[in-house]
Formats: C-alpha cells, structure tokens, sequence
C-alpha cells in the first residue's frame, strides 16, 4: 500500500508541479470542475464552493482586522477631505458615503468583546449627551 501511496503522490507531483507538463494549478482546478472555464460555464456546486470559501475566510479573526485597518483608514482619509467639503469640491454622494463610512467607523470602535460591556460604553455615551448642553457654540452659530 505505501508503495502505491507513492507512485500515486509521484505522479501527482510530476502532473502538477513538473514544468514539462505545463499544468499549474488554474488548469488542474478546471480539470476537476473546481474552476469554470468561463462564466457561461459555471455551475451550481462552484457557486457553493465559492459562498463557503468566502464565509469562511471572513469570519477569521485575519479577515476581520484586514476590514478594520481599511475601514479606520477610509475614515481617516473621509476626515482629511473636510475642507474639500467646505470649499465645495466634494459631490453630495461622496459626502453622504464618507459620512456612512465614519459612522461605521465610529461603531466598529464602540463594539466590545461582550454584549454588557458594549451596553455600558453606549450608556455612557448617553449619559454624556444628556449633561451636554443643547447648543454647543451659539456665539458663532449668532454671528454667522
């Protein structure tokens, strides 16, 4: 049997890695059905394939602070644009979207490791909201 084992994993090593055989790793997914060829050919097991493999690769923790450095910078970036915004450079659709953007943002750091420490921040941050006064600088809102 270990024979066997052998000249199994030999040929496969010749088949796949063996640069006489032009085969690399695109054409031997496709040879097995894994790959389509083009998009007219895909089929309903690939499609599966696919939506597992990408929830999968999500819902790593690598996965999950790769989205939190983009989304923090993304945020950063919609923040530097502020006086694009007031001279009138930036269109509406791009406002509203960095704006979506730094409220995720905003959300993303607020999120904690369990549902009641999540819960105190955010009664905090009400708490805060509620001593505030209503109107921060009315002087500047009046001379305006």
């Amino acid at each position: 049997k270990n024979k066997i084992d052998l000249e199994v994993a030999s040929l496969l090593d010749r088949v796949v890695w063996n640069s006489t055989a032009r085969m690399n790793l695109v054409d031997l997914s496709r040879s097995l059905f894994i790959l389509p060829a083009n998009y007219e050919d895909v089929r309903p097991h690939q499609l599966a394939l696919g939506f597992a493999l990408l929830r999968w690769v999500s819902s790593t923790s690598l996965a999950e602070s790769i989205s939190e450095k983009i989304l923090s910078s993304m945020s950063q970036f919609s923040e530097r644009c502020i006086p694009l915004i007031h001279m009138g450079l930036i269109p509406d659709f791009l406002i509203r979207f960095g704006i979506r953007v730094q409220l995720y943002d905003h959300l993303n750091i607020l999120k904690a490791k369990s549902v009641e420490e999540e819960l105190a921040n955010k009664m905090k941050i009400i708490q805060t909201l509620k001593t505030m006064p209503i109107a921060i600088e009315t002087d500047a809102a009046n001379e305006q």
